[in-house]
């Protein structure tokens, strides 16, 4: 395997998301940013348009621009991501359910700076 396939390797993905999660913990934000972006990539590549993974990819994100206030995209990742889930779940899923309670939690604070 090449070392630039091996960058892209589903494997890969979730040791992004791994180090995405410990920057964010740590407050890095725009490095957490940019590795679950990298994962996003990867996913996108290798899974179903409505996996699961990507739904809680695009949730991680949303989540980390919530932290740094930059509402609108969370918004924006956030929907991608209850969109995924309602195709992909069941209504009351837990995963569905987080993903719908950050949405709303994300429009308020939208309304609240517009």
């Amino acid at each position: 395997m090449q070392q630039s396939q091996l960058y892209h390797h589903p494997t890969i993905a979730t040791i992004y998301n791994n180090m995405g999660s410990a920057y964010t913990s740590i407050g890095e934000y725009s490095k957490a940013i940019s590795l679950y972006e990298k994962q996003l990539e990867i996913d996108q590549k290798y899974l179903l348009h409505n996996h699961l993974d990507l739904a809680i990819s695009y949730n991680n994100i949303a989540s980390v621009y919530v932290k740094t206030g930059d509402y609108l995209k969370a918004l924006c990742y956030c929907q991608q991501a209850v969109d995924i889930g309602q195709i992909t779940l069941s209504s009351n899923y837990p995963d569905l359910q987080l993903f719908r309670r950050n949405l709303e939690c994300i429009r308020k604070k939208c309304k609240t700076f517009t």
